[in-house]
Formats: structure tokens, sequence, C-alpha cells
């Protein structure tokens, strides 16, 4: 808690007051607002969750409220 931020090798930087992860399992949630910033672009939402679906494959879903400002040009191929 507090002003968390965490970084990943593929350059995004995810900013909220809270993550809570769990350490048995792929699981990140962000109950309350979230400001994640990567090379094409930036996405704030109400909440975030990543865990695995169904069928094992790991999903990222945004919710109340997001914002996606995407820049296509600034992926580098």
């Amino acid at each position: 808690t507090g002003d968390v931020v965490a970084r990943f090798a593929d350059g995004a930087v995810v900013e909220s007051a809270e993550l809570r992860a769990a350490t048995d399992r792929t699981q990140i949630t962000s109950p309350g607002p979230v400001v994640v910033t990567a090379p094409e672009g930036t996405i704030e939402a109400g909440g975030m969750e990543m865990a695995p679906d169904a069928s094992g494959d790991d999903v990222l879903v945004f919710k109340d409220g997001v914002r996606l400002i995407y820049d296509p040009k600034a992926r580098k191929n």
C-alpha cells in the first residue's frame, strides 16, 4: 500500500495506491484507481485484475471507467 509502482521488462509501469499479489499463482489486483504507462500509450482505470481464465491463460481486466490513450507509432518493431 502507499504509492505503489511496478515496472515490467517490456517497459510497462503500473502505478496505484495499492496492489495485491498472490505469490502462489498469477494474480495481481488493484482495488482502486490504477495508471498503466507503456511504450504504446496509457490506460487509466478505477481498478484492475490479472488472473488466469478457465483455459489457464493470464487475462488482464480493467474496470470502473477505463480511459485508453494509444499511439501505434510509438510501438517499436
